[in-house]
């Protein structure tokens, strides 16, 4: 699929995490908590997508700017 795709921009990825604390206040006790946790800074999450997303990125030789 890669060497199909000759472009992408992306628009509103959190990669290296959001500003979270006053959408935690709102979303406590919910279902959707753990997805605002999970963009929060230090997420795991987020560390592990990162590293996948390089990884392919460089196995593709793509081009990030």
């Amino acid at each position: 699929m890669l060497r199909r795709v000759a472009g992408a921009i992306l628009f509103g990825m959190p990669s290296h995490s959001m500003e979270t604390q006053a959408l935690i206040t709102i979303v406590r006790r919910q279902a959707n908590e753990a997805i605002v946790r999970d963009l929060t800074a230090g997420s795991d999450y987020l560390q592990s997508l990162d590293n996948r997303f390089s990884n392919v990125a460089s196995q593709g030789r793509m081009k990030l700017f």
